[in-house]
């Protein structure tokens, strides 16, 4: 059964009600081991979870006999359902006097995805929702058809199943592009039909064609200026997960430090009242202390190459940025140079009257 509406962009969503595990972390067992702690719960996915990789132990499974009641697991994915959102773009568009193509429109346009599409309309090409089972057959659904499906209650969904559902039970929605007035730079060809500008290439950027389309009604002005913070938010996105990733990386670096701490810590819980406690507070403050560490060493790196890579396109900035590396260097040199003066640097009256009373003390 098809479904039609009009739009320059559509998605359809399928979802199965499965059992999912979730990782609540670890904890010390009886033994004082870390084991891994699951918890369980009927959720609509959009792609099929293997139930057979589910932890096995006790716990476990007391865990999901009250989170998925009978569970036995999740059926097979029906066929020609796909198990990820299915998105397509409308081949040409009409805009006033022009012609649209395909992938400015792909580019330009996206699927609201908070806003279904109505199918009340539809109702009639589908099972009456009171006709529909309350479960899924054993094994589940090997296809989705019209004579398996209704309109849901809320008027937004395809279901399968009647009433909560149960684990199996399918749910299909369908979402599309709401805009009605569309801007675009772009050149034309003779029949008015958008055509990429071909772009020269500069300094860090290679050319190429290029083309824009956003939705609304902007000015020329409206619409470089949209294009700026556009790219203003990709760049500071990029920044601080450049950042993130350097400190990560330094913290993996530290991490065997943690883990022996771990084992140090294990011995200390074998002291009688007190020793979980100190193991805790060990962990944690070395830990504490990791990502302090691994913070200022990885985020330092990032901006210092951050500085070398402006050099070129905006030298005050970098210039700013490198002195203040340099002045936090020319700092944590002089502390260092001044505890080697306090523990190395005595004068030679301290040692004068110290090597006396030694002798002394021989005598």
């Amino acid at each position: 059964q098809q479904l039609s509406f009009q739009s320059a962009r559509a998605a359809q969503q399928a979802e199965m009600l499965q059992c999912v595990q979730t990782s609540e972390g670890t904890q010390k067992d009886s033994n004082g081991k870390n084991v891994n702690v699951y918890s369980y719960s009927q959720k609509w996915e959009s792609h099929w979870i293997d139930a057979s990789q589910f932890s096995q132990s006790q716990s476990s499974m007391m865990a999901r006999n009250r989170g998925c009641p009978g569970f036995t697991g999740n059926p097979a994915w029906p066929s020609g359902v796909s198990q990820s959102e299915e998105v397509e773009a409308a081949q040409s568009l009409r805009a006033g006097a022009y012609t649209v193509g395909h992938n400015l429109i792909k580019n330009g346009l996206s699927v609201d995805n908070k806003r279904p599409v109505p199918l009340q309309s539809f109702a009639n090409s589908f099972q009456a929702l009171n006709r529909l089972p309350t479960a899924p057959p054993t094994g589940g659904y090997t296809s989705i058809t019209a004579t398996n499906t209704a309109v849901g209650g809320s008027g937004t969904e395809l279901v399968t199943c009647s009433g909560a559902g149960a684990v199996g039970c399918m749910r299909i929605m369908y979402y599309k592009n709401w805009d009605t007035t569309v801007s675009a730079i772009t050149a034309l060809d003779s029949g008015s039909y958008t055509v990429p500008i071909d772009t020269p290439g500069g300094w860090g950027c290679s050319g190429g064609d290029w083309e824009s389309l956003q939705p609304g009604d902007f000015t020329f002005a409206g619409f470089i200026e949209a294009l700026k913070n556009a790219n203003q938010t990709i760049t500071w996105a990029l920044r601080i997960a450049g950042l993130c990733a350097a400190w990560a990386a330094i913290y993996c670096c530290l991490a065997p430090i943690s883990t022996a701490v771990d084992v140090f810590g294990d011995y200390l819980r074998c002291i009688p009242c007190c020793g979980e406690f100190l193991e805790n507070v060990l962990e944690n403050m070395v830990t504490f202390i990791l990502c302090g560490v691994s913070c200022g060493i990885g985020c330092s790196c990032g901006l210092i190459i951050i500085a070398l890579a402006w050099l070129y396109m905006r030298p005050l900035i970098s210039g700013g940025i490198l002195l203040g590396a340099a002045v936090l260097f020319c700092c944590a040199y002089g502390v260092s140079k001044s505890n080697e003066k306090e523990k190395f640097g005595k004068d030679d009256y301290e040692r004068d009257m110290e090597m006396p009373a030694m002798g002394d003390y021989g005598q």
